[in-house]
């Protein structure tokens, strides 16, 4: 084991970590905060009512006859949700309750769209760009479509805010923090009529809560009451190494330990000694404090709409 701290360990040691600066704040566990499965099967089918207005509407809009049918559904913060994004990017800010919100369309489907709203032959070939400020306030105009249905269906106000082109452009004004970042509502909204293959829209809808504290018995299965307080043992694994039994003997105070995990990485989660999750660790009035990311069982969007 070296004598002296290497200048990466050095470094790892007065970083900040991401995560670390986080705070993690309590909650009320009576209250729950994700969709049941019964309320998400309740809202797909009160969208799938609205599809054939849907339908109709962005018709006379993009000047062809298109259908709609509703994809994926379920739950999603904006940890990691536009990772990997490339630009040029469309991506519209929608607001409830001033919580943001996005929809999320492939340059290439904005393009088709515009297009087909002005009227305009489409190109053999579609190269990314831009859109000019006309297109884009057409984009705002055939995402209002969506949104009204939305209203109605879930019974909240719906604000359209600004349209990002550019990555940068969509960091610098918005907030996708994790921290105390809320769960939203996912939509992949499949459209027919513009291409050879359907087009996928993607919304994030803020402000869908559950409606009372009994949901949570929706998914959870009750337990009888004399377990309500027998005590569990949780526990976060922050990482493992091998240290040879000869460096072992040579520890001294103030000697480094690397661990193979990368700072600010999600930490894996056990319920007697029984993995069960993944959580991001923060700080709670001083002390470390973990805010849970998924567990076993979960709903988790489908990768394949990523």
């Amino acid at each position: 084991m070296p004598e002296n701290v290497t200048p990466e360990e050095a470094q790892a040691l007065s970083a900040d970590a991401p995560a670390a600066g986080e705070v993690v704040e309590l909650r009320d566990f009576r209250q729950p905060r994700r969709l049941s499965a019964t309320r998400q099967e309740a809202i797909r089918q009160a969208i799938t009512r609205e599809l054939p207005r849907v339908e109709q509407e962005l018709s006379a809009w993009l000047r062809t006859d298109v259908t709609a049918s509703l994809g994926g559904i379920g739950e999603s913060s904006a940890v990691g949700l536009f990772d990997g994004q490339e630009d040029p990017i469309t991506i519209l800010t929608i607001e409830v309750s001033g919580v943001q919100g996005w929809i999320v369309w492939d340059n290439v489907t904005a393009q088709r769209m515009v297009l087909s709203a002005l009227g305009t032959e489409p190109p053999e070939e579609f190269a990314p760009r831009t859109l000019s400020p006309l297109e884009v306030g057409l984009m705002a105009d055939i995402a209002r479509v969506l949104l009204d249905k939305l209203e109605a269906v879930l019974g909240l106000e719906i604000r359209t805010g600004t349209l990002s082109q550019s990555l940068r452009e969509f960091v610098a004004q918005h907030d996708t923090d994790r921290g105390g970042d809320p769960q939203r509502l996912f939509l992949h909204m499949d459209v027919e009529g513009l291409g050879d293959e359907p087009t996928v829209l993607r919304l994030y809808v803020p402000g869908v809560l559950p409606r009372h504290p009994s949901a949570r018995r929706e998914s959870t299965p009750a337990l009888p009451n004399h377990l309500d307080s027998v005590p569990l043992e949780l526990s976060a694994v922050l990482g493992t190494t091998e240290v040879l039994f000869s460096d072992l003997m040579k520890l001294e105070v103030g000697d480094v330990i690397p661990l193979p995990t990368p700072v600010g990485q999600s930490v894996q989660l056990y319920i007697e000694g029984d993995r069960t999750g993944t959580a991001c660790w923060g700080n709670h009035r001083g002390r470390l404090a973990l805010s849970i990311e998924r567990l076993a069982g979960a709903n988790k969007e489908a990768p394949s709409h990523e």
